[in-house]
């Protein structure tokens, strides 16, 4: 075990901010039906349905650079307002025609650097960008809520609203497996704090309000542990001290973080009394709860959204296991065939490797499975195990990688695959086909994730190196985005990163509005973009209605 703390590594790579966020109002609507129900899902409609069109983007276009500048971000001036002082028109003259066709850069990962050249950003794309590398690529990674670390615990998923202050600077901690050059690779926790707003670091006259805030860094501390086998997938129980982590030894592992967090944060009580003068040494044995060995790795992992301590586990197998505890104080796990109310089971059906699993937001008994196959299947725990109610057999034309369920909409949710496509389905309408195919990224996505606050925002990853955010409830107008090789950018694309190589896994933060982590191959990024202040301040006035 190593301790280490490191500064935050700012440094400037290719970042671009598609500035088509527009503005919107939204209200969540009637009660959510029963998903698994075939026979009490209504023909009803909500307001998020009615926005989200059929859409299929594709892109079948070469890949060309604009000879302008590549880190250049260009602001795209449409005219005057038709309505301003300085532009009204006389009565009866004609207006000239606006120009709806318009051209912005997007960097293109395929286009070589001449020698000298650099790659930058403008720091107003995002609100706060921080970089920081460990030693080995994280290629999984969770956001850890130390709000109730330590029991006794009622509802490790209520949120604590009082304790939550989403103002800089902020910390925030996070868990990470790491893929190593040997058999055994390293789970990593890690605090991030200090981190300051960095939008104006360019601009000192709106930069730090105080010589004080202006000479804090941004600091980075973790432990690691070294385990057996390199981590395919880590998960952690929010609002709580447990993390799973799936590795190619391969097994499940279940770990008690706290003795990592202590020393970490210097606060164990041996420590504080002044017992000892040096931080314990520790290792897998002490973090380790429960094992449960597996024939064949796996990726597919996920905690119960509504029943603490219930963990899922798809692997190359093809069959998903479900471990629940044996006590209120989770002190450890039993496999599903050894629980006598056999309310859960083994579940099997997929004809291939499964890739990813999802617990419904609002129904304890419900989940959602992905795979190689090109299937996606959804579980009711309630009926016959090996059969699943709703199955969609091709989902994907190839494997399919990562699903995501709207945490507002139980009815919705999203899939990526091999394709180069993401799709976000109806899961009361299956047979009418996916309400929205967006073929814009050019490699397979990797991970995707709903945003928590916003119920029409999604972040999605690839191979293409770019981190899109997609706004499903923005109205497309008349005017038109393309990009140096003529693709049209769709207008519900409101953000992109770049700059990571081979980006893997994504998270939003379950607390704080519009934070992100994303890890690929050469760090990992936290950031919040920079959109547009009128729509930031709409959102904020805006009523929220969420059904239970």
């Amino acid at each position: 075990m190593k301790k280490d703390k490191i500064d935050i590594n700012t440094s400037k790579e290719v970042f671009v901010n598609t500035e088509n966020k527009k503005s919107k109002k939204r209200k969540r609507g009637d009660e959510l039906e029963d998903v698994m129900d075939v026979e009490k899902a209504e023909k009803s409609t909500r307001k998020l349905s009615d926005k989200m069109e059929k859409m299929d983007i594709s892109d079948e276009s070469e890949e060309i650079l604009s000879e302008s500048d590549p880190d250049e971000e260009v602001l795209v001036d449409e005219g005057h307002d038709d309505d301003s002082d300085d532009y009204m028109e006389e009565e009866g003259a004609e207006k000239p025609e606006k120009n709806k066709n318009l051209k912005v850069n997007v960097w293109d990962e395929k286009t070589k650097l001449e020698e000298g050249q650099e790659l930058d950003f403008d720091n107003e794309a995002y609100e706060m960008l921080h970089r920081a590398k460990v030693e080995w690529p994280c290629m999984t990674i969770d956001f850890l809520l130390p709000e109730n670390f330590y029991p006794p615990v009622k509802n490790f998923y209520e949120k604590k609203t009082n304790q939550i202050n989403d103002t800089y600077p902020y910390t925030c901690y996070m868990v990470a497996g790491s893929q190593t050059t040997s058999a055994n690779g390293f789970l990593y926790y890690m605090k991030w704090y200090n981190m300051q707003k960095t939008k104006y670091d360019d601009d000192p006259d709106k930069g730090a309000e105080s010589d004080e805030e202006e000479a804090k860094e941004p600091f980075l501390k973790f432990e690691k542990i070294q385990v057996k086998g390199n981590i395919n997938r880590v998960k952690s129980m929010k609002n709580s001290y447990l993390t799973a982590f799936w590795s190619d030894s391969p097994s499940i592992e279940i770990c008690d973080m706290r003795s990592l967090i202590e020393d970490l944060e210097g606060n164990s009580e041996e420590y504080k009394e002044g017992k000892i003068k040096k931080k314990r040494k520790i290792d897998s044995r002490n973090i380790m709860l429960k094992s449960f060995q597996r024939n064949v790795e796996g990726f597919a992992l996920e905690w119960s959204a509504l029943s603490p301590g219930v963990l899922a586990a798809g692997g190359q197998d093809k069959k998903i296991e479900i471990y629940i505890p044996t006590d209120e104080s989770y002190s450890s796990w039993i496999i599903n065939s050894e629980n006598a109310n056999n309310n859960y089971g083994i579940l099997k059906g997929h004809k291939s490797s499964i890739e990813d699993i999802i617990w419904s937001p609002v129904q304890a008994h419900v989940l959602a499975s992905c795979s190689v196959d090109k299937s996606i299947r959804f579980w009711d725990l309630r009926v016959e195990k090996n059969s699943a109610p709703i199955v969609i057999d091709s989902a994907h034309e190839s494997d399919v990688n990562c699903i995501s369920w709207n945490p507002f909409c139980d009815f919705m949710i999203a899939s990526g695959g091999d394709d180069h496509a993401f799709k976000v389905w109806d899961i009361r309408y299956i047979s009418n086909g996916p309400i929205s195919n967006i073929q814009w990224h050019k490699g397979p996505i990797t991970a995707l994730s709903w945003d928590p606050y916003e119920d029409s925002q999604l972040a999605v990853s690839s191979e293409d190196n770019r981190l899109s955010i997609w706004d499903f409830a923005v109205e497309p107008d008349d005017t038109h985005l393309f990009d140096a090789s003529n693709q049209e950018i769709p207008q519900q694309l409101i953000f992109l990163h770049q700059g990571q190589e081979n980006i893997k896994d994504l998270k939003f933060h379950p607390h704080y509005r519009n934070f992100l982590v994303s890890t690929a191959e050469n760090g990992i990024n936290v950031f919040k973009p920079a959109f547009d202040d009128e729509d930031s301040i709409n959102d904020e006035e805006e009523e929220m209605y969420v059904d239970n």
